[in-house]
């Protein structure tokens, strides 16, 4: 298992390659994190970015053990509508949760506080959105009638399970029941492991039974098995999920007109899933070509790493005729290849690994940056969502030159119209406030709403 010490030596692209002694200081990663933003942003436009693409839970959100408790702080949404407001043309959040917005069907809607009209909220991975403009919740990609049937099939009977005597608990814990746009989430456990491991895993055979029941075959659903919850969806050919986050980026770059070719853009995740979010927008900005001749070259890297290199054929076999093109074909891939590095170049990747996650399992956060670096992308790992907000809250105060959680007693805040736009009446009046945390320049301190212990080893 790869030790804490080399986890702490790869929060950031550009960091040291040798182990570091010491956890770089909150203020070194955040500048460090600020720079991967000033590298990919735009000059001459009147915002520095097009998108921020970005999943919630775990990358701007705190993970929560229930998530119907898991709503958003107040500053957290401050400070992220203040980025949205100055820094960017389109700001989305793209989850698997659901999206929420129906009686019974609670989800993300009902959990995010920010004013609305400074984000665009999806659910089921980019699947269903909802618009501002009609007050509706649309659907980025249609979902065929039979599979919906069956989905809505699939949460009626495992509801009736959960209402059997002990299993009601799985509804009160981490995910809970969820269903989502093509796809039901069943909770067996939540990230505390507040189930005994026993009891979860009879409470997962069950479901399983329900599925086949309902599906004999197995051809028509297929479950996925996070460790704390069971993903339920529609088989497709290859055993492919139906959708994944990847998928959402671009149905939702047509249908809200994202121009995510352009750029510059901001991906944020934190976890497997979110990978293909990143290889979306790489796809979408450098063109399917180059990166399914990247992923070629990442598969012959891990082919050699692993001692199955392929023979490649002698030069001498080969006639001049086809050294000649050989040569020409390589000439063009080389051009192609510095042009879509240079498109890559307009793309920040942040990207969520703790130091005690990354120790356990680097692969995601080592394959985040191995894309980046042979794309061109900018990346920059953090230890923890809160880092991310403030490295997002800084950058924004930084361009527009005014913030959010500045207050001083009879004097406007830094951004009245964000203030004016603000909703919540938990908030208390602005004259009845002296002051609100301000955004400190680094000092070798540690900001207080950025917990010190998401650094100790």
């Amino acid at each position: 298992m790869c030790s804490l010490a080399n986890a702490r030596a790869s929060f950031v692209k550009g960091a040291p390659t040798e182990v570091e002694n010491e956890i770089p200081p909150w203020e070194v990663i955040v500048r460090r994190s600020l720079d991967v933003l000033n590298r990919a942003s735009a000059t001459g436009r009147s915002k520095p970015f097009r998108n921020l693409i970005t999943d919630r839970d775990g990358t701007t959100n705190n993970y929560c053990d229930r998530y119907a408790s898991s709503v958003q702080s107040a500053y957290n949404a401050a400070w992220l509508s203040h980025f949205a407001r100055h820094c960017v043309d389109n700001a989305v959040f793209i989850t698997a949760a659901p999206l929420g917005g129906r009686p019974s069907a609670e989800g993300l809607m009902e959990l995010c506080v920010a004013p609305r009209g400074y984000f665009v909220y999806t659910g089921s991975k980019g699947r269903e959105y909802y618009s501002d403009a009609t007050q509706q919740l649309l659907e980025a990609e249609e979902l065929p009638k039979e599979q919906r049937e069956l989905v809505e099939e699939l949460h009626r009977r495992i509801l009736a399970l959960c209402q059997q005597p002990g299993n009601t608990k799985f509804l009160g814990i981490g995910s809970g029941l969820q269903r989502k746009f093509g796809e039901v989430t069943m909770a067996r456990n939540d990230p505390a492991g507040t189930v005994p491991e026993p009891e979860s895993r009879r409470f997962m055979a069950a479901v399983r039974r329900v599925k086949e029941e309902l599906d004999p075959d197995g051809t028509g659903l297929d479950l996925h098995d996070t460790g704390t919850d069971m993903e339920i969806f529609p088989r497709v050919m290859g055993g492919r999920p139906s959708f994944d986050k990847g998928d959402g980026v671009q149905r939702l770059d047509q249908k809200l007109g994202l121009h995510m070719v352009e750029g510059p853009n901001i991906v944020c995740g934190d976890t497997g899933s979110d990978l293909p979010m990143v290889l979306a927008a790489l796809r979408l900005m450098c063109g399917d070509k180059m990166v399914e001749r990247w992923q070629e070259r990442l598969r012959q890297e891990e082919t050699e790493q692993t001692g199955e290199q392929e023979e490649e054929p002698d030069d001498g076999e080969m006639d001049e005729a086809a050294k000649e093109e050989a040569e020409r074909k390589a000439r063009e891939e080389e051009e192609e290849e510095r042009e879509a590095r240079v498109s890559a170049g307009k793309l920040a990747v942040l990207f969520v690994a703790s130091p005690e996650s990354y120790s356990k399992s680097p692969k995601v956060a080592d394959q985040v940056r191995k894309w980046c670096d042979l794309s061109g992308a900018h990346c920059a790992l953090l230890p923890s969502p809160d880092v991310l907000v403030y490295t997002l809250a800084k950058f924004a105060e930084e361009r527009s030159g005014s913030s959010v959680t500045t207050c001083h007693h009879g004097e406007p805040v830094g951004d009245p119209d964000l203030e004016r736009d603000w909703t919540l009446t938990s908030l208390p009046h602005r004259d009845s406030v002296t002051s609100l945390p301000e955004l400190p320049e680094p000092s070798g301190g540690s900001p207080s709403l950025i917990p010190s212990k998401a650094w100790a080893p």
